[in-house]
């Protein structure tokens, strides 16, 4: 029963979100993009897995695993989510004004941006993967 109510729950989430496939990541064009469709599929998974372990007929283990992974994730997402937006802000000043420093600003976003998705994209990933294996 708890599939039946998940999985138009998850399609409606998706829908909303704007995503022209379940997988956004690998359609995003730019490393901000990815940033924001990691981080989107993420929140909505996040969900998923909040109504999971409030059902009494998911495992304690897997509600454990859940809380466990939340609190590696969020920090990570929130991060990632901060360094897309300062990455997507350096661009817009790169393309308004093209001079050295803009560029400066833009190559060290980039590299944080890099270093957060690195950090970020494997366990956030991880938590996604976990809730769509119980769905």
């Amino acid at each position: 029963m708890k599939k039946l109510l998940v999985a138009p729950l998850l399609v409606f989430a998706i829908f909303i979100s704007g995503c022209a496939t379940v997988e956004p990541v690998k359609t995003a064009e730019t490393p901000e993009q990815k940033a924001f469709a990691l981080y989107g599929t993420y929140v909505i998974y996040k969900e998923v897995g909040a109504d999971l372990a409030v059902d009494p007929d998911t495992p304690d283990e897997f509600v454990q695993y859940l809380a466990t992974a939340v609190r590696v994730a969020d920090p990570a997402s929130v991060l990632l989510k901060e360094a897309g937006i300062q990455l997507e802000k350096a661009r817009a000043r790169l393309k308004e004004i093209e001079n050295q420093t803009t560029l400066d600003e833009f190559t060290v976003a980039l590299q944080v941006f890099n270093e957060r998705w690195a950090d970020a994209q494997p366990k956030l990933q991880s938590f996604i993967d976990a809730v769509k294996e119980e769905i």
